[in-house]
């Protein structure tokens, strides 16, 4: 019997070759693969409604449906809510009050004529005459007027009163009849009646020329001759002048002494 055969008759021998193939046998398929193996990674869960355009920017907040409320603001309103007249404080009219509602009172008598009439007029009817120049414009005209209707209530019998409305200063665009709605509104709510009150188509700068007259408001008084008594204007010694202290008393005497 060969050498190799005697090996296995020996029971230590059989036992030692029987070890030495089962660790050559580990061995073999313990040994890793030379070829890279690459790792498996779950693909990421999709978000639904994510927005998926390359030209997003990264990071960008994407807010859910919903997320803000809707404006209730009314745009016509420049943002703000309609709100009753009451809620704005304070209420426009519709329409202003027109300012010839005065002369719904009955409306005093008012002429148009030029200067040179007007001063015949003042001059030649036998009684002496006071002429007031005034203006819509002028307020301390306006406040001196009713000084002029109580003269004609208590002198009227025996002194003429007249008034000259100076507001045309000889514009195309505002003729005298431009100022009569206005002008017969303000006589009736002062009560002037019962004597003549001229709007002057003459321009006011040609009647201050002609009367030499540096303001108004101012009253001249003419006698009963037509000749010039007194004249009042606000202005050198007169200023400051009113009816009550100054042209009623130098009316009053000029008629007593007549």
């Amino acid at each position: 019997m060969s050498a190799g055969k005697e090996s296995f008759r020996n029971p230590m021998n059989f036992l030692a070759v029987f070890l030495g193939s089962l660790i050559l046998l580990t061995t073999i398929g313990c040994k890793k693969s030379d070829a890279p193996v690459d790792p498996v990674v779950s693909p990421p869960t999709p978000v639904v409604g994510a927005e998926t355009s390359s030209t997003e920017p990264p990071g960008s907040l994407e807010l859910p449906d919903g997320a803000i409320p809707k404006a209730t603001s009314d745009q016509s309103t420049g943002g703000r809510s309609p709100a009753s007249s009451q809620d704005e404080g304070i209420q426009m009219p519709s329409s202003a009050a027109p300012v010839t509602d005065g002369a719904k009172q009955g409306d005093p008598p008012v002429l148009f004529a030029d200067w040179d009439s007007i001063h015949k007029a003042a001059t030649t009817n036998g009684k002496i005459t006071v002429v007031d120049f005034w203006s819509l414009a002028c307020e301390p005209c306006l406040k001196e007027f009713p000084g002029l209707v109580h003269l004609h209530e208590t002198l009227g019998a025996k002194v003429q009163c007249m008034a000259v409305d100076m507001d045309y200063d000889g514009r195309k665009t505002r003729p005298p009849q431009h100022y009569e709605s206005d002008v017969k509104a303000f006589l009736a709510s002062v009560h002037a009646s019962g004597f003549p009150t001229y709007i002057s188509s003459t321009p006011s700068e040609d009647v201050y020329e002609a009367t030499k007259l540096i303001s108004i408001p101012a009253v001249m008084i003419f006698d009963a001759s037509g000749q010039v008594a007194k004249v009042f204007v606000d202005a050198g010694d007169s200023v400051g002048f009113t009816y009550e202290k100054d042209v009623m008393p130098f009316v009053t005497k000029l008629v007593e002494s007549n």
